[in-house]
């Protein structure tokens, strides 16, 4: 049975709290809605046909604009529509597993889906949607206190994971060249690496996203 998705009426998946706790579930639900209706990450649950189970308040913002993602009929409608067939043979061939799938619509929108499969129930998949030009798309981990870097290594360090040269590191943080050269020397020393391909593999484990 296909949900209607509204601003009234968004549901969110059961609550895995103990049943002993019933007071414990309802203000749970409280917080679940509240992240519902204000995370900045679209989410939604969709079914093999592409039907909206479940969507977030970003999500119904995302559909609600006239572009190339929308809703119709309660489901997710992409446009042109062979994305649709892209999309749900993607999904398809998942299996168990969760995968990154490309919508090339005006803004570039990375697709995280991934599978839930409750007992006696239609697969469906989870869909986080990220959009590449967003800046803060990725989180780190307090990378420079775990690799014993100083608090202005650490900001060289992601100044270059950033994409920067040494001279753009030098213009953003208002220091000279000699001395973000000195900054990037150390911090290789430490890491052990020799060149920017060697630090991208030793610090893109502590990145989030």
């Amino acid at each position: 049975m296909r949900v209607s998705v509204t601003w009234g009426d968004l549901m969110l998946a059961p609550r895995l709290l103990p049943t002993r706790a019933p007071h414990a579930s309802a203000e749970a639900a409280r917080y679940f809605d509240h992240r519902a209706a204000t995370v900045r990450t679209p989410e939604m649950l969709v079914g093999a046909d592409l039907d909206v189970l479940w969507a977030n308040g970003a999500a119904l913002s995302l559909t609600a604009r006239r572009g190339q993602i929308s809703l119709g009929d309660n489901r997710l409608v992409l446009s042109p529509r062979r994305q649709e067939d892209g999309l749900r043979t993607f999904l398809a061939g998942l299996g168990e597993t969760a995968g990154v799938w490309v919508i090339p619509a005006e803004e570039i929108w990375l697709v995280r889906a991934e599978p839930v499969a409750p007992a006696e129930a239609s697969r469906a998949w989870l869909l986080t949607w990220q959009a590449m030009n967003r800046p803060d798309r990725y989180l780190w981990a307090d990378i420079g206190a775990h690799l014993r870097l100083t608090p202005s290594e650490t900001r060289i360090l992601h100044s270059l994971l950033d994409g920067s040269t040494v001279a753009q590191t030098a213009a953003e943080l208002s220091v000279s060249i000699q001395t973000a050269r000195t900054h990037v020397r150390r911090i290789y020393a430490k890491l052990g690496v020799g060149n920017r391909e060697q630090l991208f593999a030793v610090a893109l484990p502590y990145r989030w996203g």
